[in-house]
């Protein structure tokens, strides 16, 4: 008798995959928390509810769609021009 075999499901943190994640938890919230999976590393950071402050340059921007609420995100580039 021949074993059956079936498909493994998508599991965006599987980290047997090469794939890079990013996974909100709790978002919006203040102790909304955020796991990053790049390839076979993974970190996870927890808000402190603080504002944060700095240096720093425009990446991009962010749209949230009336249909669903959901966001988009649209990098910035720089080497584009008209």
């Amino acid at each position: 008798m021949k074993a059956k075999t079936f498909p493994m499901p998508e599991i965006p943190l599987n980290p047997f995959n090469s794939d890079k994640v990013i996974v909100v938890k709790n978002p919006g919230e203040a102790n909304r928390e955020m796991m990053i999976k790049d390839g076979e590393k993974m970190e996870k950071y927890q808000s402190t509810g603080k504002i944060g402050q700095g240096e720093g340059m425009k990446a991009g921007v962010t749209y949230r769609l009336k249909d669903d609420g959901s966001f988009v995100y649209v990098p910035e580039d720089k080497q584009a021009g008209p």
